[in-house]
């Protein structure tokens, strides 16, 4: 079961079927906060855009002003009642966290969660939030206070590990899982091989494309036999989580599956929040791309691409 809902998806969606008088119904006092949520999802309209990668210092800027935006709304929602709030504050930090991992942003989220009219229920939804985040942040050096000062549940633990291989860096490109045979979660980290030509398949278990690409490479692990070097990565900010990917290299044991380390680390070219993505990469540049998964035929067209790049840029085939 997944810990978050959708970051981002149901945003929209949801400012546009409240409207100010069912505010007004709950308490006075959301009346106030009403316009910052449109105010919010109107300029969030231009975050995530669909294509290749945005501009950054556009998306940089967005960020900013939407970051400046959760920060008026934590006021108003620590000090207003309205049952309503604290889903839409979630949300919106939710939709943000997703190219903003500021240690600044968790901070306000973790203010929340103390100060907020909370149900016992919602403190325990956004406690596991906030432990997820911070794994996803890399605070790991985090985890043991979130958990002690948190009603994290051990579902939450369970798939997001509090200890870690020694080998874990924050420079390194990728993280992999794996259950021990003590059936924890061993998680460690690594780089792809540049000097090779790598595809790496961008997906999430949030897009039906990518769940449909799963559901085919587990009734033909053969599908892309003929791509040497090819790795399934889920975002930094992913739904999957280390067990999810775990299972899936167990699941799928000729095929690679990782999450991304460091977003940053990466060429700037790759843009995260698009699936499915197949990037070619050389020497960490992108040398060519194909994107989405009509069907299975789609195979073939990548692994005819990979063939024509290796050609192209003087390579020969390199086994696995």
């Amino acid at each position: 079961m997944l810990l978050t809902f959708l970051r981002g998806i149901w945003l929209t969606l949801t400012l546009v079927l409240i409207s100010p008088p069912s505010f007004a119904a709950q308490t006075d006092c959301a009346d106030s906060s009403f316009p910052l949520y449109y105010a919010f999802a109107d300029k969030s309209k231009g975050l995530h855009v669909e294509g290749l990668a945005p501009d950054t210092k556009s998306q940089e800027q967005i960020s900013h002003e939407l970051f400046d935006l959760v920060d008026q709304l934590y006021t108003q929602v620590v000090a207003c009642p309205d049952r309503r709030l604290p889903r839409l504050f979630s949300q919106t930090v939710d939709f943000l966290f997703l190219t903003n991992k500021s240690q600044d942003l968790l901070k306000i989220y973790e203010a929340f969660i103390k100060n907020a009219y909370l149900t016992d229920s919602q403190k325990a939804e956004y406690s596991d939030n906030l432990f997820q985040m911070h794994w996803q942040t890399r605070n790991f050096s985090e985890l043991e206070r979130i958990k002690s000062s948190f009603p994290v549940s051990e579902h939450a633990i369970s798939h997001y590990p509090l200890v870690l291989s020694s080998d874990t860096l924050d420079t390194h490109m990728l993280l992999k899982s794996r259950v021990t045979p003590e059936t924890d979660i061993e998680v460690s980290s690594y780089d792809l091989d540049e000097e090779s030509l790598q595809v790496v398949a961008v997906i999430d278990l949030s897009c039906g494309f990518s769940r449909t690409l799963l559901e085919t490479l587990q009734e033909d692990p053969s599908l892309f036999d003929s791509v040497k070097n090819i790795t399934f990565v889920f975002p930094q900010a992913s739904f999957a989580s280390p067990r999810d990917v775990a299972r899936l290299s167990n699941d799928i044991g000729n095929m690679k599956f990782a999450i991304i380390n460091n977003e940053k680390a990466w060429p700037t070219d790759i843009y995260f929040h698009e699936f499915p993505m197949f990037y070619f990469l050389h020497n960490n540049q992108v040398v060519h791309r194909i994107s989405g998964w009509p069907s299975e035929e789609q195979a073939k067209v990548i692994a005819d691409a990979y063939t024509k790049v290796q050609l192209d840029i003087g390579l020969t085939n390199t086994i696995r």
